[in-house]
């Protein structure tokens, strides 16, 4: 008896990682509360970059974030994730092979040991693109926004399906499936979004479905060799696609996550952890600065990490009422230590100082304000070179005063806030700060190189 019940119980340990997206259609994510719309951002080359265009190309950026919010009471989602996907090293040789063909025509010896020679190497070195995806949340699918139903578009009849349809699925939200009005929506409102970015700075493009999904399944392969996805999805990739390229096996430890999948019939495990930036140096941040773009740092150190950044942009009257709210908890605060005969101590002063500074800059700059948690993940094939790296690179940053915190006990919703389409789960270390924190922070930096590769998909990937 007692063996089963120890049988049982280890049974009913193992239980199947509920991940946020539910399905892909092109460019957008749906999860099973919320619709999401990512774009890669085109990045530019920023330490070649003189001052004056670094300073211009910050504002830019600036406005370009302060556009999305649209409304001056609605706040708006946004994800930014920086990591590397899997390099279509066979669509990178047939596409030599057509240009090489087109140009040249014949095929000699040479040319052959040359290809396969580059090809190997890439294969070796698990060759990967560095790329950042900017994610902007549309709606929220168990809302009632009714203001946004327009009747003359869709009709009464329609119009009050849909709000059956969402009190429907507040009461219930198994067995969720995405719904014709929802996507018909859903793409109205990406384009209004892909407009305002693609016009922009960042340059934006649309990823495709597959694109999309080959990063989340790279998010399960840590500090390992990524298989490309198992078949052609398509343009719309539905729970069951999304299932098929996430398998595996999690283990949650203390501090870290602990990863097993089978790769080429051999079983290969990976450790991944998420460390959160905790502290920022005050009045040192932004452009020019002497302490470097704390998302571009890794990438410019030549450091393969994952970085993520999930943040709501406030709109500046939004920001009144937030600061409103916290001035007036101060005044109560001292009155009530005046009430005591007790001296306000150093701390309340420096909270009501902040707060007149924050007034005067929502006074005279119209920006929108921003409230994020920013992280990032280190990966490693064993749990003492994970160890290493972060003790590591915690030391890189502590010398322009950035603290990065190792937190234990939370990996697994780390891991999943990661995921594109997931939201925001952790929210010790969110901080308030103005726009330029995130536009001046690096997510779009870096360089690009080489031919673009037409990936034209033709059965799994060897």
């Amino acid at each position: 008896m007692a063996k089963k019940k120890k049988q049982k119980k280890k049974k009913d340990e193992i239980k199947r990682l509920d991940i946020p997206p539910i399905a892909i259609f092109d460019n957008i994510i749906f999860s099973k509360k919320e619709c999401w719309a990512y774009y890669k951002v085109s990045t530019v080359p920023f330490d070649f970059m003189s001052t004056e265009a670094q300073i211009d190309y910050g504002k830019r950026t600036t406005m370009a974030l302060s556009a999305l919010c649209q409304s001056n009471t609605q706040k708006t989602d946004c994800h930014v994730l920086i990591t590397s996907t899997p390099f279509d090293i066979d669509s990178w040789v047939e596409q030599i092979h057509t240009i090489h063909e087109k140009w040249i025509g014949d095929v000699d010896k040479s040319y052959i040991k040359f290809l396969e020679s580059q090809s190997n190497n890439l294969y070796y070195y698990d060759y990967s693109k560095r790329v950042t995806y900017l994610g902007v949340k549309l709606f929220n699918r168990a809302a009632i926004e009714t203001g946004n139903l327009n009747v003359f578009e869709y009709g009464f009849k329609d119009a009050a399906t849909s709000v059956k349809k969402s009190i429907s699925r507040i009461m219930s939200l198994e067995d969720e499936i995405v719904l014709k009005d929802e996507e018909k929506r859903a793409i109205n409102a990406e384009k209004d979004v892909h407009k305002i970015l693609f016009h922009s700075s960042l340059r934006v493009t649309k990823p495709s479905s597959e694109e999309l999904l080959l990063s989340i399944k790279k998010l399960f392969y840590p500090a390992m060799k990524t298989p490309y996805l198992e078949v052609d999805h398509g343009t719309r990739i539905g729970f069951n696609d999304i299932v098929i390229e996430t398998g595996g096996v999690i283990n949650q430890q203390l501090r870290c996550l602990k990863f097993n999948q089978v790769i080429d019939n051999e079983e290969v495990e990976g450790y991944r952890a998420t460390l959160s930036f905790s502290r920022f140096p005050k009045d040192r941040m932004g452009i020019p600065s002497d302490v470097d773009p704390f998302l571009y740092y890794p990438t410019k150190v030549q450091l393969p990490y994952t970085l993520s950044s999930r943040f709501t942009l406030l709109p500046n009257e939004a920001m009144k009422k937030e600061l409103g709210k916290k001035k007036k908890d101060m005044a109560d605060e001292a009155q009530n230590a005046g009430k005591a005969d007790v001296a306000p101590t150093i701390a309340m002063q420096d909270a009501m100082h902040d707060i007149e500074e924050l007034e005067a800059l929502i006074h005279f700059d119209r920006l929108a304000w921003v409230q994020g948690s920013y992280r990032v993940t280190i990966e490693a094939q064993t749990y003492e070179s994970l160890s290493e790296q972060i003790t590591s690179l915690k030391q890189m940053y502590s010398v322009n005063d950035i603290v990065l915190t190792w937190t234990s006990g939370d990996q697994l919703p780390l891991f999943l806030e990661e995921i594109p389409g997931g939201h925001l789960r952790m929210k010790t270390f969110s901080q308030t700060t103005n726009l330029p924190m995130v536009s001046t922070s690096g997510f779009s930096y870096g360089s690009e190189s080489g031919d673009p590769i037409d990936i034209k998909f033709k059965g799994t990937k060897k």
